[in-house]
């Protein structure tokens, strides 16, 4: 009868050496011994538990852990971005968010605004264009002697109307929508009254104003010297310091008779590179006389004589 330990198979055969064995066939002859009574893990050699008899067992193996696997490697930030869906079609235009999309220009009216009461009147500008005057024109003024026979012709041109002078006596005049640099012989018009600005008297030596000077007096930095109706030269006055006003009822030159102007209505300031004339917020606001052809746009007004023309975009 071969050799029984209890709780240990032997693989023994006569004439060889017992090798402890668990009941799968494994070696345990250096397995420690468990007692299931004290609790206690003893030497492989005992058979029976020393403090209570207990016939030992072997102590239970620790079960296998699954050997962790490296996580398989992602992928890398340009591969997912390649593999992730995009949620929309991706467009080739690139658009700014919220940027407004300019309406298409369908054309252009212009809109005589009344000076003294009455409605506005407006016309439309044809693709051909028109030719605006006194007389014998497409939009003809014939009660306002300021306007020229033939003044000046207004023609679509893309987004923009063009408005060529035709040679006119007065000119074209545009109102300032921001403060303007003032050159040597500009011309702007306050109300109906018309100027003309000159530096030419800042350049000149100081001994010619010795009659007119007193000896604690500098020379002005400008004349604005007033156009009359008829074309000449009326009253100077001396630009002395910035800024100076000009209004109806304030300011260093005062036009009470001018019932266009407001009162207070424009103002020559100095600026990072010269003076500047800058509308004050008037009713009927400041005119610049413009040379050459304009390219104007919906919300610009032109004064041609005395006839206010705004112009409006037609979608």
């Amino acid at each position: 009868m071969g050799s029984r330990t209890f709780g240990t198979l032997t693989n023994a055969r006569p004439g060889s050496t017992m090798v402890p064995v668990n009941l799968s066939g494994r070696d345990v002859s250096g397995q420690q011994k468990y007692c299931a009574s004290c609790k206690k893990v003893l030497d492989p050699q005992y058979l029976f538990c020393p403090e209570c008899g207990s016939t030992l067992q072997a102590a239970p193996e620790p079960p296998e852990t699954p050997q962790a696997h490296a996580p398989e490697p992602g992928p890398t930030t340009l591969e997912a971005a390649e593999q992730r869906p995009s949620p929309h079609p991706v467009s080739s235009v690139q658009t700014r968010p919220g940027a407004p999309v300019p309406p298409a220009i369908g054309g252009f009216r212009v809109v005589r605004l009344p000076r003294g009461g009455g409605a506005p009147i407006p016309r439309d500008v044809p693709p051909q264009g028109l030719v605006v005057g006194r007389s014998s024109t497409d939009l003809a003024y014939p009660e306002d002697d300021t306007v020229s026979p033939r003044h000046a012709r207004m023609t679509p041109e893309g987004d923009s109307l063009r408005v060529e002078d035709l040679g006119s006596t007065n000119g074209l005049f545009l109102r300032l929508k921001e403060p303007h640099p003032l050159v040597e012989g500009d011309v702007f018009v306050c109300g109906d009254t018309v100027f003309r600005i000159s530096f030419a008297v800042a350049r000149a030596p100081e001994s010619e104003f010795r009659f007119f000077l007193a000896p604690t007096e500098k020379p002005p930095l400008a004349t604005l010297t007033r156009i009359l109706a008829d074309g000449r030269d009326g009253e100077v006055f001396p630009v002395r310091t910035l800024p100076m006003l000009i209004g109806r009822e304030e300011g260093h030159i005062r036009f009470a008779s001018d019932r266009f102007m407001s009162r207070r209505h424009a103002q020559i300031e100095p600026g990072p590179s010269g003076p500047l004339l800058v509308d004050q917020k008037s009713r009927n606001g400041t005119y610049l006389r413009r040379e050459g052809t304009l390219f104007l746009e919906g919300g610009d007004i032109l004064l041609i004589g005395r006839q206010l023309l705004r112009v409006e975009a037609l979608a």
